[in-house]
């Protein structure tokens, strides 16, 4: 069994290759042809058609194959060509000069030929190389998951080397926790995460051999290294175990597993400044939070509490009306903290994902509840609806889809004149339900359109009190159903918020009761 973390003895095998028939049938041919045309043609032109057979066996077989085809050509070529024919006895020893010559010319011409064909290879595989490093690097620069990067990095890999690879992330505490390579699994065995571990905690290159179905496999082991620590672990066993034994093919294997370490490395570095982001985020919502709710809490209840105080105190002195009118406040403070309140709730409901509970409602009867809550701040206001009789039932969440009108209808009063009229329209584009909230205030200052819907943003108050959530949460209900909201002015002056809604498909036939009639 061999020691783990040894190099592996890998020997060459010897045995029959397919070159030696090329090379056999060859110098066949150029033996054939030159017993045939030995009386009819100068030895010369034997020689070069020997010559012709070694350019052809080179060009087709290996070095060493080449090599022995061609002096077993040239012997060839002295047995059954050179006077005296059919014997090594020469004649004539002018013909040494042309065996001499023609050999040293043939393995001239074998060695170029095979050392061409060795550069046009190196560049074939080079191109390789190149084509599947670029294709690495442009998908690891699009990936945004450790995982992802991983599962990259295996595939190409494997593809570039013929192997099974896998990939070993760590935790904050580098421990092996995850693994992802191909064949496709995050399941691992303690013995694997053991030599994962291993591979991580020296950081060095290590090799084993170990028994597979009857076969002797090596498994490589790569520390993905960045910045001199080790990131991660890779494990690659190739199909051929002789693959890696070239020093260029390892080092590539180096670059290749480097640029998997700088995407993991850059991942990592990434999400740390998203969560440094998200953490000072947070904490700006925090103080704006506390900022805009400490005085519209405060103000209700220290209006409540003067009012209270002077019920307790002032009994008896406080005539009917004055009573009346402290009563009033009490009532109106509490609501508007009530208000407060519940839009700081529902947008903490929202940004933990509601799931809106939909259900066919006709807009009309929404719209309607919205109104009827409202009564006392729109008793003032003129109020005109307009629902084009073609938009049928949406598939809305009413409770949610109301509040959207509550916020805008409670935004139109807060923020125009008292007895300026607000409008409220619906029809219908498509397969879509287009709703605008219309008053006739002052509008939205340039830029405001996009900003108004930001969380706690408040642009001119004029006095009104608010936290600058509301207009936030229209937004999010209506992203939540699918849709779009918008703001603009309207050309004849005030601020006009239109959203569009989905209608959901068909809507259910409704039952409708006809009216008696008198007779």
């Amino acid at each position: 069994m061999p020691q783990r973390g040894s190099q592996p003895s890998l020997h060459r095998s010897y045995a029959f290759h397919p070159d030696f028939p090329i090379a056999i049938v060859v110098v066949g041919i150029c033996t054939t042809a030159a017993v045939f045309l030995r009386s009819r043609v100068a030895i010369t032109n034997i020689a070069m058609m020997y010559l012709l057979g070694a350019i052809v066996i080179s060009i087709n077989c290996r070095r060493s194959v080449a090599i022995v085809s061609t002096v077993v050509g040239i012997a060839s070529f002295y047995y059954f060509s050179v006077p005296h024919w059919n014997s090594f006895v020469i004649e004539d020893y002018n013909y040494i000069v042309i065996l001499i010559t023609t050999l040293t010319v043939s393995l001239v011409i074998t060695t170029l030929t095979i050392k061409i064909r060795a550069q046009a290879a190196h560049a074939t595989e080079r191109e390789t190389r190149t084509r599947a490093m670029y294709q690495l690097i442009q998908e690891l620069s699009g990936e945004d998951s450790e995982e992802g990067a991983a599962r990259i990095a295996a595939r190409t890999i494997g593809e570039t080397f013929d192997a099974e690879v896998a990939v070993y992330l760590t935790d904050e505490r580098r421990n092996i926790t995850r693994r992802v390579g191909l064949p496709d699994s995050f399941s691992m065995s303690e013995d694997e995460r053991a030599i994962a571990q291993g591979i991580l905690d020296r950081g060095q290159q290590s090799s084993n051999l170990f028994r597979d179905d009857h076969r002797v496999n090596v498994r490589y082991g790569m520390p993905l290294i960045c910045a001199g620590s080790s990131v991660a672990a890779m494990t690659l066993v190739p199909a051929d175990r002789n693959r890696l034994n070239e020093p260029e093919q390892m080092r590539f294997l180096e670059a290749m597993c480097s640029q998997l370490a700088a995407a993991i490395e850059r991942l990592r570095s990434s999400n740390a400044v998203r969560e440094a982001e998200a953490e000072i985020q947070a904490e700006r919502t925090r103080n704006a939070l506390l900022n805009a709710v400490s005085h519209d809490i405060k103000t209700p209840l220290a209006s409540i509490y003067g009012a209270a105080t002077s019920l307790i105190e002032e009994e008896s002195r406080i005539s009917p009306t004055a009573r009346r009118e402290l009563v009033e406040s009490i009532s109106d403070e509490a609501q508007r903290l009530n208000r407060v309140v519940n839009n700081l709730l529902e947008m903490t409901r929202l940004d933990a994902g509601l799931q809106a509970k939909k259900d066919w409602r006709p807009l009309e009867e929404i719209v309607g509840a919205a109104l009827a809550r409202l009564e006392i701040p729109l008793r003032d206001r003129a109020i005109s609806t307009h629902i084009d009789d073609d938009l049928p039932w949406i598939f809305v969440d009413d409770v949610l889809l109301e509040q959207v009108f509550l916020n805008l209808l409670e935004n139109a009063v807060k923020y125009t004149p008292a007895g300026s009229p607000i409008e409220i329209v619906a029809h219908r584009n498509g397969e879509n339900a287009i709703i605008s909230v219309r008053d006739h205030g002052t509008g939205l200052l340039p830029g405001e359109d996009t900003r108004v819907f930001e969380k706690f943003f408040r642009g001119r108050t004029d006095g009104a009190r608010g936290v600058g959530l509301g207009l936030a949460i229209c937004r999010a209900i209506v992203h939540c159903h699918g849709g779009w909201i918008a703001a603009e002015n309207a050309p004849s002056g005030g601020a006009v918020f239109r959203f569009q809604l989905p209608i959901g498909g068909v809507p259910p036939q409704t039952s409708i009761i006809p009216e008696p009639t008198l007779t």
